[in-house]
């Protein structure tokens, strides 16, 4: 078929699109080799089409016209964003061209074209030098992958289903292949199977990478395939270990420590109190926490990067060792709780003489009185306002008084930034019934002063297949008591509640009107990305410490 039927068809479907279903769509955009300009007569037409939230479902068609095949589905912005800041959970190597090298064939408004045209340039950003580092910890993060596919391989061989290991296999290369497309800010024009010449051509590179990728895919025996694939696992995880290393930026003890203090102490008690129970299981457990949490933040603070799940310990504890602090593991392992329990011990003295030695304070104060002064010192109260504000978990016969406290801050505070039919679609979202049914599936606070309700913020949870993914959400303020410190209450609830459920992160949906006040609190744009996603609202993110 000639490029000219072609795109008729894609007249066609853009033409049905605007009749069927009028003002739903933002944007519809073609990829692949047409797009690139490397179409043969045999090549088909891959389309999307960017639909409004929930909208247009029924769009979505495959059909096969003149013996060539047509696919056209919608894809939301949402989606589109995260292949944009390659986090969408499809490797990036292949999907990021289907937004950055997409041609738009239709746009419903300026608007739209530009939103659209930003996920582009922003793929482009990825691919610059100042975006390095952030490529090299998605590549680091993508290895899991790759090794999901090694257990794939050795299940499949146990199994005797050799179709399902070179399955995994050729699943295998394909990860491999997208963590070594990360660190080198790349992607490919072409599909799994078809990028071989691409792979071959990256500079970051196991050295004989396209043998060992052949071996895992065209080896005879089944051994021979589950050892070509840790192999290769092994070449391209000293690959990333060597990026890693190259885009490490140390950050200093006093700032990577500063408020650490208090996560040994409460790890030195979970310890004692299990070794004095006789608890080895438990006291093992937290004598883990301790040492690896206290790796992590050395190893940051001396070599530039944490590990996380990444690196194995060894790879970032070394200066832990170095400063002098004692080895918990090994009395942990073996259940010698009377050396755990001494070496426990000496890690909160030579802890406190670390942080001596680097002008760190360990925030420890001896009365109610001496919290007031530290608390002031660190955090001063504005002139004229007192601190009588205590926060609690929200009760049921709050209900009305959280709801008439944030349709006030929506029709009075973020009127300024979002347009009247916003402010009161959000209005009625907030009844006191919707605040009673939020508290079934959130953690909710209230900040009260006395009786009267000043403030709230809850903590949800919008993981997915058992992966938390916790979320501050609905932080309001009684509106003439902004700029009294409530707020920041109310987060630190909020975070400490998030630690204690283990979370390594917290992110909000910050609205325009708010996004300064996350800013004071250490919130940072994800990924540095400060733009609007489809609701008018900012993505950003903020690092615990102390997990669980």
């Amino acid at each position: 078929m000639s490029r000219s039927d072609v795109f008729e068809v894609a007249r066609i479907l853009v033409d049905h699109a605007g009749r069927a279903h009028p003002g739903d769509i933002a944007i519809i955009a073609y990829y692949g080799s047409h797009a690139k300009g490397a179409a043969s007569p045999d090549s088909d037409l891959d389309l999307f089409y960017i639909p409004d939230e929930g909208k247009a479902k029924s769009l979505c068609t495959q059909f096969v016209l003149k013996g060539l095949p047509y696919d056209f589905w919608p894809v939301s912005w949402r989606f589109a964003e995260s292949i944009a800041n390659a986090e969408s959970g499809r490797p990036w190597a292949v999907a990021a061209s289907l937004i950055a090298d997409a041609r738009v064939l239709y746009h419903r408004s300026p608007d739209d074209l530009a939103r659209f045209e930003a996920l582009q340039q922003r793929i482009a950003t990825l691919c610059q030098p100042e975006s390095r580092a952030v490529m090299v910890q998605k590549g680091l993060d993508a290895f899991n992958d790759l090794l999901v596919e090694l257990g794939q391989m050795q299940l499949a061989g146990e199994a005797g289903d050799e179709a399902g290991l070179r399955w995994a296999g050729w699943r295998l290369v394909n990860h491999a292949a997208n963590c070594l497309a990360l660190i080198n800010q790349t992607y490919f024009s072409k599909g799994w199977g078809s990028n071989w010449q691409q792979i071959a051509q990256l500079a970051e590179k196991p050295a004989h990478l396209m043998e060992m990728m052949q071996a895992v895919v065209l080896g005879k025996e089944p051994e021979q395939l589950h050892n070509a694939g840790w192999r290769l696992a092994r070449a391209v995880r000293r690959t990333l270990l060597t990026a890693q290393a190259a885009t490490a930026e140390p950050s200093g003890a006093r700032q990577e420590l500063q408020d650490f203090y208090f996560f040994i102490v409460e790890y030195q008690h979970k310890v004692l109190s299990a070794c004095a129970r006789g608890d080895a299981h438990a006291a093992g457990y937290a004598a883990f926490q301790m040492q690896e949490e206290l790796c992590e933040f050395m190893n940051k603070a001396e070599r530039g990067f944490y590990g996380w799940t990444f690196n194995l310990l060894g790879e970032y504890s070394t200066p832990y060792h170095e400063a002098g602090f004692p080895d918990l593991i090994e009395p942990a392992a073996s259940g010698d709780l009377a050396t755990l329990a001494g070496r426990a011990r000496r890690l909160g003295e030579t802890v406190k003489a670390f942080f001596a030695r680097h002008d760190i304070p360990l925030n420890v104060v001896k009365s109610p009185e001496a919290l007031k002064a530290f608390l002031q010192a660190r955090d001063p109260l504005p002139e004229g306002k007192t601190a009588d504000i205590i926060v609690k978990r929200f009760v049921p016969d709050q209900a009305q008084a959280v709801s008439d406290l944030i349709r006030r801050n929506l029709r009075e505070i973020n009127c300024r930034d979002y347009p009247p039919e916003t402010i009161e679609s959000l209005v009625g979202d907030y009844g006191p019934e919707n605040i009673l049914e939020a508290a079934n599936e959130q953690q909710v606070f209230v900040a009260v002063d006395g009786d009267a309700v000043a403030g709230t913020a809850a903590l949800a949870d919008f993981g997915k297949d058992g992966v938390p993914e916790f979320y501050a959400v609905t932080v309001f303020v009684q509106p003439e008591r902004h700029g009294e410190g409530i707020g920041r209450q109310l987060m630190e609830a909020v975070e400490a509640q998030a630690q204690a459920l283990g979370a390594a992160k917290i992110t909000v949906r910050a609205s325009i009107t708010a996004k300064d006040f996350y800013r004071t609190l250490g919130y940072r744009f994800k990924e540095d990305r400060e733009i609007l996603d489809e609701h008018r609202l900012y993505r950003m993110e903020k690092a615990l410490r102390g997990r669980e």
